[in-house]
């Protein structure tokens, strides 16, 4: 490997299938707050996978070609000699391998593979990707979900979650949203009033003092 700037520049391209992976994992994963350590650690460890897997396949497939075994093994033990004698050939190879494994570490970040990596490895003992209220509110699957609030204020609330945070985190900075026919009773009315049609409601979590949850099938399609 040269020892120049350029040098430098190269180091940070290894990095980019990790880079991939993270990014392509996150489109179908809710995100989670790690530390500078962990996110660094995540690329650097995922970089080397993707990066040692086309390597250890084009070795395996110089073996029928013994011409170009000792190109591959000078690429590996003698880059800095084989980058002065033919720059363009080299980066011609680097770029190339590089796209393999940039390439490989989108596919695993995609949520079939990792999906499929998960029931290989067998279910966790406990799940990090999903806070308690985003396992009550997915606990019958497809179904609608209708949400009855108490806030610290003594007003209760009760409607249709029509999304909600998914932060796998239970940070008080989570919020929901209710639609449909929200039922609203102040802590000081005896009668809950009807807000309007198409109306929502956005709920802080800091917010609210208990909820309770109910399930309603949706109406079967044809």
């Amino acid at each position: 490997m040269p020892t120049e700037p350029l040098a430098a520049a190269i180091y940070i391209f290894f990095l980019m299938p990790g880079i991939a992976y993270l990014f392509q994992s996150e489109k179908h994963r809710a995100t989670r707050r790690r530390s500078a350590f962990r996110e660094t650690s995540a690329v650097v460890v995922s970089s080397a996978i993707c990066l040692l897997v086309p390597l250890v396949f084009l070795a395996v497939a110089t073996f029928p070609f013994p011409a170009l075994r000792p190109y591959f093994a000078g690429f590996l033990s003698r880059s800095d000699v084989i980058f002065y004698a033919d720059p363009v050939g080299y980066f011609l190879a680097l770029i190339f391998f590089l796209c393999l494994a940039t390439l490989l570490g989108f596919i695993l970040g995609t949520s079939r593979v990792q999906t499929w990596l998960r029931n290989i490895g067998g279910k966790p003992l406990i799940d990090r990707d999903r806070s308690g209220w985003t396992k009550t509110f997915e606990a019958m699957g497809p179904a609608i979900v209708v949400a009855s609030l108490q806030l610290k204020t003594g007003t209760w609330i009760q409607g249709e979650v029509a999304s909600y945070n998914t932060t796998p985190e239970d940070t008080d900075e989570r919020s929901l949203v209710l639609s449909g026919s929200i039922l609203v009773r102040s802590a000081a009315a005896k009668k809950a009033e009807r807000v309007a049609e198409g109306q929502q409601m956005v709920i802080q979590s800091s917010e609210i003092e208990h909820m309770t949850v109910s399930y309603l099938r949706p109406p079967a399609t044809r």
